[in-house]
């Protein structure tokens, strides 16, 4: 329940800094800004859930000393590829299901620019809790 909690405060957090950054707080309805308010909460999930079973399986490893820095290392690589990963299954969500676009339309569209905040976002998430 804790980690609920503190992943429901992140999204919270984070949906406050992607509207500010973005200048997104211009929602024509009240159901806009919840929806755009529950897709952080899914990105935060995904995302954080995502993190924190990968960070486990490695707490769970049996690391020598010496092997710290591979250790850190390991867990950025990780961290990135799964956020990445999920930061597209959730793009393609929003995009497809969401806003109903097309699989073509959804590719043609992508960029790395697209996935920079979040991946921002994470690093720094990790970085703080980890």
């Amino acid at each position: 329940m804790k980690r609920a909690a503190v992943t429901f405060l992140i999204g919270t957090i984070v949906f406050l800094i992607g509207a500010i950054f973005f200048k997104e707080f211009k929602y024509v309805s009240a159901n806009q800004l919840l929806l755009s308010f529950a897709m952080y909460q899914l990105y935060a999930f995904l995302i954080g859930y995502s993190n924190m079973l990968f960070f486990s399986f490695l707490e769970k490893k049996a690391w020598d000393k010496k092997d710290r820095f591979k250790r850190i290392l390991i867990g950025i690589i990780g961290s990135v590829i799964i956020t990445l990963i999920a930061l597209f299954i959730l793009k393609a969500f929003g995009s497809i299901a969401v806003n109903g676009n097309s699989v073509d339309y959804f590719l043609k569209n992508q960029s790395f620019k697209n996935y920079q905040f979040g991946l921002w976002i994470t690093l720094t998430i990790v970085i703080t809790f980890h």
